[in-house]
């Protein structure tokens, strides 16, 4: 019987605009490049890195960096207030979200949080959005200093699970979120909105398909 479940938040809870192509559109904007590939692909490297940095200091460093390789040390580009943006403001929840975690309380199943965010904007959003109150536990990277991809996460979320493994869901879309739960030894559940691909242990098309896996 499935009594806790772990929830990644962007693309699982929340729809946002896509970080690096909002930041690819204000210097676009600006400076007349085109810069969302690398964006992401020095993101990666950053994020993958066994030294820690929160989500805005990759972000900052990143477009620091890709700007400067283009002989542009002059910009008024603060990806900073862009991802604060972004996510407080431009975020929604899906139509499924508030309806299975209302369904998820009344069967008194235990729920919690793990994102990679920074805590300063992941929070604001959550109350704005209205959900911040379904959740026991809400563990943020900044807050950890680890990703979820990093082998570390297991030792600041075991001491939080205090079901049997088997009794523990992961929902996440990402393979970071498949990864985080085969670390910690439970299941995974992919949910993918947009195409028939299979990952993780079980894949969901709604989030309302966790109630035929309770």
């Amino acid at each position: 019987m499935i009594k806790k479940i772990i929830f990644d938040v962007g693309g699982t809870l929340v729809k946002a605009p896509d970080i690096f192509q909002e930041i690819a559109i204000n210097i676009k904007r600006e400076h007349n490049i085109d810069v969302e590939f690398e964006l992401k692909k020095e993101f990666e490297k950053n994020y993958t890195k066994p030294l820690f940095y929160n989500v805005k200091t990759i972000l900052n460093k990143i477009t620091k960096d890709i700007l400067n390789d283009k002989g542009i040390t002059q910009s008024n580009i603060d990806p900073s207030k862009i991802y604060f943006d972004t996510f407080v403001n431009k975020s929604k929840l899906f139509e499924d979200t508030v309806e299975i975690l209302d369904y998820l309380k009344t069967k008194k199943i235990k729920l919690m949080i793990l994102s990679d965010a920074d805590s300063d904007v992941l929070l604001i959003e959550l109350k704005k959005l209205g959900i911040i109150n379904f959740f026991e536990k809400i563990i943020i990277s900044s807050d950890i200093k680890c990703y979820k991809t990093s082998k570390d996460i297991k030792k600041h979320i075991n001491p939080l699970l205090s079901e049997q493994n088997n009794n523990i869901l992961f929902v996440g879309d990402s393979f970071a979120d498949i990864y985080a739960a085969q670390n910690l030894n439970i299941k995974s559940v992919f949910i993918n909105r947009y195409s028939d691909e299979q990952k993780g242990d079980m894949t969901i098309k709604s989030l309302l398909d966790i109630k035929k896996i309770l």
